[in-house]
């Protein structure tokens, strides 16, 4: 088959007056010039493959950002991360969206030849600083590629890996766990917006917040403190007070009232505020606070819907996350109950996964040295692409739910880069695998 495709390219390459040139690439010892070639084969396999009908859409890609931002603000990303839009044009016209982890060559075809203009990934196609584009390498040549077929690429990474309703959160769903709630909850993310005004207008201000979705704490709806005090003020030439007089000091009785919000809450908070307040100029505050959120962090932990010993969790483990194999300690915990995960790179929640009595915690990365130090906590590494992918399966669903108007589509297969190879005469024998 690889033989035919190639045959085909210097067909059109002699059509096309170019092929001198990758006769000498397609016969080079040098890889570079080999890689190179393959890539031209690749590219204009997908140039010919006929993409599917757009849709008849007028949604923007900005609509579908927007939408995304509102299940994880970016503001939740790590400072080390690039999360967002990472290339393309916000107003374009969506045709159809891929979903996956992230964007590999294979991913990248498919999303050409199935007529998608946005890529929506949980790793950012951009990571690391990128100072030139050279074609013949990753991601360079999918960055030159994207950009030549107006393909935006959007990256949620971190931000999605800190809500309910993220990696980790749909991971807890996938496994059963019941009440599940964030591991590691996320600190310095709330705000106290305190607002002063008479006392029916700050009532009035207060039930415009409520109806705009402000004042939530954790499980409770509309909640607000507010004090009775007396404010001064007084009016300058070209105001237009509520009540006084221009140049003379009045006193009124106000309501200092305050809500919480979110740190990508404060800009809409006071659109709203300022919207609904009778005064010229609206006395508030916007105050940090170090409170925990417990509706946003890191990890998730929860009870099975009934306990298991070691061997049956393993098997119950691999069978749902459908893995190749799984990496475990000896020395955890042999009754499995209470259940921590965190899709991906987890070592890192060890001590919190323990403070908070979990019999087990099923995460990714480890390291050798990570499963000592677990102790008395079973430790498993079910993979990182396993434990994150489901998380981007039902974020493909969630879009398609909101956006029936275009394709909304998920990779053929899998892009998880790692693979296993057993030794059929090792004398290990403890190996849990799924066929």
């Amino acid at each position: 088959m690889e033989n035919f495709f190639i045959f085909y390219f210097f067909v059109w390459l002699v059509l096309e007056g170019e092929s001198k040139k990758y006769l000498t690439y397609f016969g080079s010892n040098n890889p570079r010039e080999k890689n190179t070639f393959y890539t031209e084969v690749r590219v204009f396999f997908v140039s010919m493959t006929p993409q599917a009908p757009s849709a008849n859409s007028e949604t923007s890609i900005e609509q579908v950002l927007a939408a995304l931002r509102a299940i994880a603000p970016e503001n939740l990303a790590e400072d080390f991360d690039n999360a967002g839009l990472i290339l393309g044009d916000p107003n374009q016209k969506v045709t159809a969206v891929l979903c996956c982890l992230e964007i590999d060559d294979f991913v990248f075809d498919e999303a050409v030849s199935r007529g998608c203009n946005l890529i929506v990934a949980h790793h950012p196609l951009i990571f690391k600083p990128i100072k030139r584009l050279i074609p013949g390498r990753y991601p360079d040549r999918i960055v030159s590629g994207c950009i030549r077929h107006g393909i935006a690429v959007y990256a949620f990474h971190t931000a999605f890996d800190k809500v309910e309703s993220g990696v980790s959160g749909v991971l807890a769903r996938v496994l059963g766990l019941r009440a599940p709630r964030v591991l590691r909850p996320e600190l310095g993310g709330l705000f106290k917006l305190e607002f002063y005004a008479p006392e029916e207008a700050g009532l009035a201000c207060l039930n415009v917040l409520f109806e705009a979705g402000f004042g939530t704490v954790g499980k409770y709806s509309e909640c607000s403190f507010s004090t009775r005090g007396i404010g001064t003020f007084k009016p300058l030439p070209g105001s237009s007070p509520f009540s006084g007089q221009i140049g003379q000091r009045s006193s009124a009785d106000e309501v200092c009232s305050s809500v919480l919000i979110r740190a990508e809450q404060i800009a809409p908070a006071l659109r709203v505020l300022h919207a609904a307040h009778p005064y010229e100029e609206v006395a508030y505050q916007i105050v940090p606070l170090q409170n925990a959120d417990h509706r946003r962090g890191l990890g998730m932990i929860g009870a099975l819907e009934r306990p298991m010993d070691r061997e049956e969790f393993l098997d119950f483990v691999n069978q749902r996350l459908g893995c190749s194999a799984l990496r475990y300690n000896s020395a955890g915990a042999k009754r499995i109950s209470r259940v921590a995960v965190c899709g991906g790179s987890g070592a890192f929640l060890v001590p919190d996964a323990r403070s908070a009595a979990a019999d087990a915690l099923v995460t990714a990365d480890l390291k050798h040295h990570d499963f000592f130090e677990a102790e008395s906590l079973l430790l498993v590494d079910a993979g990182h692409a396993r434990t994150e992918e489901p998380a981007l399966r039902d974020l493909a669903q969630r879009l398609r739910d909101l956006f029936p108007n275009f394709a909304v589509l998920f990779p053929s297969r899998s892009t998880d880069p790692t693979n296993f190879r057993f030794n059929s005469h090792s004398d290990v024998h403890d190996q849990r695998v799924s066929e």
